[in-house]
């Protein structure tokens, strides 16, 4: 049955990794999270890697987008918000290159 499918082109991993790569980013989750979350399901490392490739560019701008939808637009001001603000962003799966650039506000660099 499975093999049908696949042979079909109706049933195809890559597409399930795409897709939930999609959802995910939609979400509001970072690169680790995804990783992690794909691994288990069974997805295999190279397939992984391949599909996260393309969101290494922009997870600097998701974690920013993130912390303003749950934040506000406004950088925080004091060491207690930051460490608030940087722990919401690590639960979402973020690296800290990618935390400290949404906190500082340099997305430019």
């Amino acid at each position: 049955m499975l093999s049908s499918l696949q042979a079909q082109k109706l049933l195809s991993d890559a597409r399930f990794v795409q897709e939930f790569v999609a959802a995910r980013v939609r979400r509001g989750s970072g690169p680790l999270k995804i990783r992690e979350e794909l691994r288990g399901r069974g997805v295999t490392g190279e397939q992984v890697e391949e599909a996260l490739s393309a969101l290494k560019a922009d997870s600097a701008e998701g974690a920013a987008a993130a912390r303003r939808k749950r934040f506000g637009e406004e950088l925080p001001g004091d060491m207690r918000s930051r460490a608030r603000q940087a722990r919401f962003l690590q639960q979402r799966g973020f690296s800290m290159e990618d935390i400290r650039k949404a906190l500082k506000g340099d997305l430019e660099e």
